[in-house]
């Protein structure tokens, strides 16, 4: 299991899916709600970033089952915050209501804006490392 989920992990198809699902994930958001704010099209943005969302999951669990010694690295901490930082847009896609919203608390707002802003710095350097593995 472990060198099937080593091969899985190194094939370029594999990366080629997760750095369009990291690219996806870093700029198409901010890039539509600078475009436009139709709020008829969210549903899809959201969709696709829940998709992305359940990737990168799964190349999460990739990399525990490839390397058991990945869950004690700092990679593994990124990587965990990133999907901590997601988890309003899948909250968004279950519920179809702002996470910001169902919060009503304007710390948790600032809370939640601040781990984004983390999250995407990660998400940054995730995109750097695949392309610098390329």
């Amino acid at each position: 299991l472990r060198a099937r989920a080593r091969r899985l992990k190194a094939s370029n198809k594999t990366q080629l899916v997760l750095l369009v699902a990291s690219i996806y994930i870093l700029i198409a958001p901010d890039l539509y709600f600078l475009s436009t704010r139709d709020p008829s099209h969210d549903h899809i943005v959201y969709s696709l970033s829940f998709l992305a969302s359940l990737l990168l999951l799964l190349e999460l669990c990739l990399k525990l089952a490839a390397s058991p010694s990945y869950a004690s690295s700092s990679w593994f901490a990124l990587d965990l915050a990133v999907l901590v930082s997601l988890l309003p847009d899948i909250i968004w896609w279950a519920a179809k209501t702002d996470v910001f919203v169902l919060a009503g608390s304007m710390v948790f707002a600032r809370a939640a804006r601040a781990a984004r802003a983390g999250a995407r710095a990660s998400r940054v350097l995730r995109v750097l490392t695949l392309f610098r593995k390329w």
